[in-house]
């Protein structure tokens, strides 16, 4: 319960659990708080080079033109909720595709989260909101929807932020249209454009903006996908001219 530099144990998840099929789960240890992942539901396809949280493309980069602006990481959030971290959590069975869950790491860290997933025929639908409270005088709010049609058009929308007392009360919003075709005999061709909103994430009337075009392709033989994507970069601060940053990024994403 107190400090020992002696000794430390760190792990992305290390928890117990017990799982009812009438009564829901129950885990405790360190893991994914309720909240987590709730405003970046995606349907697309293309999650591998571009979802909700637009800052990780390029997250350490600097707006310029000096060596000291702001980062990309500072002024972009999807504010997804709650992450991992040492609690206690519980999930609901799933009824008609919806499920609730909530979990608890302190006094001042805690969340609730509802979830939704469903097949119609051809098509498919997923969705999640969130409210969590991040510490003394932070309450947060996520959501996320995401609709994958038979033909292949896809639609997903986000939507986050936070009200922080006496401060600025930042929000990020995020839209992106795919469209997924059969070109090729080996797997899925994905296609999107997207765009992301954000406003106050680092200071009070800050604008920053992203938008992007994505491919994915998929190669089911060898469990792999080929990716690619070229993405911007705006931020608007009052008293300051910041250059448009722009970020092409490509690669291979194997499965075993």
């Amino acid at each position: 319960g107190g400090p020992d530099p002696e000794f430390d144990i760190d792990g992305r998840k290390i928890e117990a659990y017990a799982k009812h099929a009438r009564f829901g789960s129950v885990a405790v240890g360190q893991g994914d708080m309720a909240s987590n992942g709730t405003a970046e539901e995606d349907l697309g396809g293309t999650y591998v080079a571009g979802y909700s949280q637009v800052r990780f493309a390029a997250a350490s980069l600097v707006f310029g033109p000096a060596t000291n602006g702001p980062t990309v990481k500072s002024v972009f959030n999807n504010f997804d909720g709650l992450h991992r971290d040492d609690r206690f959590r519980y999930d609901s069975p799933a009824w008609r595709g919806v499920s609730a869950s909530t979990s608890v790491a302190g006094e001042d860290f805690y969340d609730a989260a509802l979830r939704h997933g469903r097949k119609l025929g051809s098509h498919q639908l997923a969705s999640a909101i969130a409210y969590a409270h991040k510490g003394a005088g932070i309450d947060q709010f996520s959501g996320s929807c995401s609709v994958l049609l038979g033909c292949g058009l896809n639609v997903t929308a986000a939507l986050g932020g936070q009200n922080v007392e006496g401060e600025t009360s930042p929000i990020s919003c995020y839209g992106k249209v795919g469209y997924n075709l059969q070109l090729l005999s080996c797997g899925a061709t994905m296609l999107a454009v997207d765009y992301s909103r954000n406003e106050e994430v680092a200071q009070t009337d800050d604008l920053a903006e992203s938008c992007a075009v994505i491919l994915n392709q998929r190669v089911d033989p060898i469990s792999s996908e080929v990716y690619a994507t070229v993405r911007n970069y705006t931020l608007d601060r009052a008293g300051e001219d910041y250059d448009d940053l722009w970020v092409f990024m490509s690669g291979i994403k194997l499965c075993f």
